[in-house]
């Protein structure tokens, strides 16, 4: 039988140093583990986009998996490679998602969670594995901002959901709010600054638009929109 080995890079957690270049390491074992045969995959959060010019710089012929799976993108043939890996999720099934990555967390940290599902339910066409991934991020960030309350909401509005994530955090200044989606912005020292980057770049990969509003010494509320599954508004009226 025929094995396949392959090294799979997180482009923004391995790949890529402060800088955001790779280092002169990195190309070196990656050279040698290609010269034994060994495949290289480039893994990104954000869009192919993004990831093309490093993948170009390290002469790869596999395909990026971009935004946390949601699609492949052959850089050979310069098209998003055929399948379709958004399903109809409902908003009810999303939430629960939610709430099983994030709920051992919450009791470990001691801040309480509340999930409000919309009715009667909505859905989305969306990878809902990397959809809860990109909430869940934003859970553990306002927990890190020190809220012990946190809502995770959904309504409809007009022909979109509206995801809210509300936390009761320190909140952040006015000027601080331009800063926050950029790649390696942060304001922790332990912090990596990607966190963010890669829940917008979830959203946008779902045709979504990502926003925030925080008050300093009150919290924030960072609001998730996407379009209604299209069936839904085919069907007319409230789903």
């Amino acid at each position: 039988m025929s094995r396949f080995q392959a090294i799979a890079l997180d482009m923004d957690g391995t790949l890529l140093n402060r800088d955001h270049k790779i280092s002169s390491a990195t190309r070196a074992a990656l050279a040698q583990a290609r010269a034994h045969d060994i495949k290289v995959l480039l893994v990104t959060g954000r869009h192919f986009m993004t990831a093309r010019p490093f993948h170009h710089e390290l002469a790869l012929d596999t395909p990026i998996i971009c935004s946390n799976g949601a699609y492949l993108y052959d850089s050979v043939q310069e098209k998003i490679l055929v399948g379709d890996p958004l399903a109809v999720a409902p908003l009810s099934r999303l939430l629960a998602e939610v709430q099983a990555g994030a709920e051992a967390f919450c009791q470990q940290q001691g801040c309480a969670l509340h999930l409000e599902a919309p009715e009667p339910d909505l859905c989305l066409l969306a990878n809902s594995s990397a959809l809860a991934g990109a909430i869940n991020n934003l859970i553990a960030n306002a927990r890190q901002a020190g809220a012990d309350s946190l809502l995770v909401s959904a309504v409809r509005s007009g022909n979109r959901v509206e995801m809210r994530v509300i936390d009761n955090g320190k909140g952040m200044a006015p000027s601080l709010l331009n800063q926050i989606f950029e790649p390696f912005f942060t304001t922790r020292s332990q912090g990596t600054g990607l966190g963010l980057a890669v829940v917008q770049s979830v959203v946008r990969a779902h045709q979504g638009e990502v926003s925030v509003a925080s008050v300093p010494g009150e919290g924030t509320c960072f609001t998730l929109s996407f379009p209604l599954h299209q069936q839904q508004v085919q069907l007319g009226g409230v789903a």
